[in-house]
């Protein structure tokens, strides 16, 4: 898939958070994951040289996605989304592997 048919996919929809996950060794060094009110990401990726971007969508949402970077050693991982009890106010949560 072209870049240009990939980012086509993102039009239209409703972003419900964006999640950035850093790590301190390794590839990816960075990856930054756009979610959407209807399950599925986009994700961004930064080897220490290049960013470079997926593919396509993926049907996750932010829950699982943190679940899934939280298995990786070191991650720093920094979640941005509406606060459950204003919908209109950010919330903003770090959360580290300890």
């Amino acid at each position: 898939m072209r870049v240009r048919e990939s980012l086509s996919d993102l039009i239209g929809k409703i972003i419900s958070g964006v999640v950035v996950a850093q790590y301190p060794k390794g590839t990816p060094r960075s990856q930054l994951f756009i979610t959407f009110s209807d399950g599925t990401a986009f994700e961004f990726w930064e080897d220490g040289q290049m960013l470079s971007m997926a593919k396509g969508l993926d049907s996750t949402n932010v829950d699982q996605l943190i679940a899934r970077l939280e298995q990786r050693d070191g991650a720093q991982i920094n979640v941005i989304r509406p606060s459950h009890e204003d919908p209109k106010a950010i919330q903003r949560d770090m959360l580290t592997d300890s």
